[in-house]
């Protein structure tokens, strides 16, 4: 019965892959090696590690540390856009992989709990997840500590998105956090999950909100950065 079974299963997978066939998110090419499921080989092999770490002084004083393993550009940038526009929720295992073998390779202190930057109520409830939390999860499930939802974003006049590099840092429009007991961080090694850095903005008024909580620091660690 159990080899009927994993025969029927396995028919259904070579059905599956016959009938659509995964395809590389950056070339848009067909995988034929069943070791990539989302990026081709060709493609994942572009992916470079940045060397060293984002020193915060100039773009997040509010965190000690900032860690990326990857800058916004080329394969990097296609996968965070399948991830946050094209409903590739699957990426975060991946993902929150990559962050985290960069935050290792930094020997920073380990943190006692994980904290998402959230994205705004309306944009989480047409995505039908937030992304900054799967990532955030998953690192927390791998690294054995909690993960704290105490942040929360209100709906902005603009979305922060929509800014030029140049707006972001002239502060034209900053996205309104709030956040709720921040008590619970008091002496405790903060580590904020986000996608993106693009000058690091978010991340400071995210960290500002933390510090009220009297934590023993606050860390940052993010799939890609502009800076």
């Amino acid at each position: 019965m159990k080899k009927g079974f994993l025969a029927l299963s396995l028919l259904r997978v070579g059905l599956k892959r016959l009938l659509y066939p995964p395809i590389c998110l950056f070339c848009l090419e067909e995988i034929l090696d069943e070791r990539f499921h989302t990026l081709c080989e060709g493609c994942f092999g572009e992916l470079e590690f940045l060397e060293g770490f984002e020193k915060v002084t100039n773009h997040a004083p509010f965190c000690r540390h900032i860690a990326a393993p990857f800058e916004h550009g080329g394969v990097a940038e296609v996968v965070v856009e399948g991830f946050k526009a094209a409903g590739r929720s699957y990426l975060a295992d991946a993902m929150a992989g990559f962050m985290l073998l960069k935050w290792l390779e930094g020997d920073f202190p380990e943190p006692d709990v994980i904290v998402p930057v959230p994205a705004s109520p309306v944009t989480s409830f047409q995505r039908g997840y937030q992304p900054s939390v799967l990532l955030a999860e998953t690192i927390g499930e791998l690294l054995n500590k909690p993960v704290w939802n105490g942040l929360s974003k209100e709906v902005a006049f603009l979305k922060q998105a929509h800014l030029s590099k140049e707006e972001r840092e002239k502060g034209k429009i900053a996205p309104l956090y709030l956040v709720k007991d921040p008590k619970v961080l008091e002496d405790k090694t903060v580590l904020l999950v986000d996608d993106v850095m693009t000058t690091g903005a978010t991340l400071n008024q995210a960290a500002r909100l933390l510090c009220g909580g009297y934590p023993k620091a606050v860390d940052a660690l993010v799939f890609t950065t502009h800076a």
